[in-house]
């Protein structure tokens, strides 16, 4: 018979060079059994091991009649934390990962390490984050071994965070998946430790990975401590000054079925926290009292409040900080920087230039339409001003619903000069983009779906109605109008500015002409 060899699924995290000590790395350090490891030419590691208490699946009280007492059971997890070359590293096993304060580890260093080891054109499984609107993360896979290029990433606003691919090294396994912490299945034993670190760390600081994912890197890190003080001075200020449009919370991470909810702190024996079912900055600022609600808020103080969540049957662990939960966009001395998972970000220029400059193609829809009173919403707005012109007909509100497909308007307002207008005032990044995608999703129905024609008509005046046999796109204007009180003002959000010129590249492309214009609020 041949003989297996066993192989350990093993996740490692590199910690950043700033964090010296167990106490620093560690959750409640007072709370796990300590072991000194010996590791042959290498001796300082440490494994940190913790039982939790016995008990039995909470399924079982469903069974009332029958003694679970003899069913006990406990879980035990640990982490192994190596110091190699003046950096340490992190090993947990089974749910150990919750030992790590999530601002000691490096991010994306597995995803470093990935992308500098496996063959690109043999990734199964990717993850990425949307971050164009709402910040979205999705998770795909594919049968058979592809190229990014099969996963459909739009570059502009996908930032690809984690790969699963076929391994070049076998030294590492011969599959990798690599986020904030690298994953390998392999044959391990500890004394092979100090050479796995040290190849780890080597791939990555490696930049070899742009020959293979040029795109990969579409944003940098920010690094000069001087612009990182004043871009967390800016953050403060508009957090404390509820101007936090363009800052939002989102879940950084996958969490697995048992996740049910998230508090915002651990409670107590006599207290239970309150339960949230998703997370929100400003739930977060009311219940804490910070902020506009109670004391000053602070980028420490973000650091270090933290986002729990609920296993159920009151396993309740310190999983991310609020900061490693904000998104932001801000402008510092006219450049724009993101904030993300913790980490600030300034887009490449070259890319933002490319976005301004197809803004800037945009043509000017000059509009005499009425101002608009900032009190009154966007419907009642189109309501008042255009129930009555023969030159308008009113499309707000009137959607449209194909089988499969949610309910979706063709425009807010069409014209006898086939001009499809669409209105919104002024807002968040997310609001605008928004906007523009529904836009360009109306214009593909009405080229492709004649069904999705025949339905617009039925809720159209026939002086406005289109054809439903013979539709040319090439006679329609496709308008986006933004109420604003700051005329000629196109500084809008990035992602907002990259949603739109993806529209417009696209609308072109189907024969629209595209027009862009603001309508004055006061």
């Amino acid at each position: 018979m041949t003989n297996i060899e066993k192989t350990l699924r093993i996740s490692i995290y590199l910690i950043k060079p700033e964090y010296e000590s167990d106490e620093e790395i560690l959750e409640n350090i007072d709370d796990y059994d300590k072991y000194k490891i010996k590791i042959s030419g290498h001796d300082d590691a440490t494994l940190f091991v913790a039982r939790s208490k016995s008990k039995v699946p909470d399924w079982t009280y469903i069974f009332d009649d029958i003694d679970w007492n003899k069913y006990k059971i406990s879980n035990i997890a640990g982490v192994l934390l190596s110091k190699f070359d003046d950096r340490y590293f992190a090993i947990p096993f089974n749910t150990g990962r919750y030992f790590l304060k999530r601002e000691a580890c490096v991010d994306k260093f597995g995803f470093k390490v990935v992308v500098n080891s496996v063959n690109p054109n043999t990734i199964k499984i990717i993850q990425k984050k949307s971050i164009s609107k709402n910040p979205k993360l999705s998770k795909e896979q594919i049968t058979k071994d592809s190229s990014l290029g099969e996963f459909n990433i739009d570059y502009y606003t996908d930032f690809v965070s984690s790969i699963k691919a076929t391994s070049t090294d076998l030294e590492l396994g011969k599959k990798l998946e690599g986020k904030n912490s690298l994953k390998l299945l392999l044959p391990f034993k500890l004394n092979d430790l100090p050479s796995l670190l040290q190849k780890c760390l080597r791939l990555y600081s490696d930049t070899g990975y742009k020959a293979n994912f040029p795109y990969i890197d579409n944003i940098a890190d920010v690094t000069d401590p001087e612009v990182k003080s004043k871009l967390i001075i800016e953050l403060e200020n508009q957090i404390n000054t509820n101007r936090i449009s363009n800052i939002w919370t989102a879940i950084p991470d996958f969490e697995d079925e048992r996740s049910l909810y998230y508090h915002y702190s651990k409670g107590t024996d006599k207290k239970s926290p309150l339960i949230h079912h998703d997370i929100s900055l400003d739930e977060f600022l009311k219940e804490k009292k910070l902020g506009v609600h109670g004391k000053p808020v602070t980028y420490n103080s973000l650091k270090s409040r933290k986002v729990f969540i609920n296993l159920g049957e009151n396993n309740i662990y310190p999983k991310w900080s609020i900061l490693n939960c904000l998104y932001a966009e801000l402008y510092l001395d006219s450049k724009l920087f993101v904030l993300i998972e913790g980490k600030w970000y300034q887009p490449d220029k070259d890319f933002v230039s490319y976005i301004d400059s197809k803004l800037e193609q945009i043509p000017i829809f000059e509009t005499d339409f009425p101002i608009w009173n900032k009190s009154i919403k966007e419907g009642t707005y189109i309501k008042n001003e255009f129930k009555n012109s023969k030159d308008y007909c009113i499309m707000d509100a009137k959607n449209i619903k194909l089988p499969g497909q949610t309910p979706i308007e063709v425009c807010d307002l069409i014209s006898k000069n086939r001009q499809l207008i669409h209105i919104k005032r002024y807002s968040s990044s997310s609001t605008l983009s928004h906007l523009f995608s529904q836009g360009l999703n109306s214009c593909e129905l009405l080229i492709k779906n004649q069904n999705f024609r025949k339905l617009a008509n039925k809720k159209l005046h026939k002086d406005f109605r289109v054809s439903e046999t013979n539709f040319d796109s090439r006679k329609f204007t496709v308008i986006y109008l933004i109420g604003t009180k700051f005329r000629d003002d196109w500084k809008m959000p990035l992602f907002s500015r990259i949603t739109l010129v993806r529209a417009y590249e696209d609308l072109i492309a189907f024969g629209f002409k595209v027009m862009k214009g603001q309508i004055q609020m006061e």
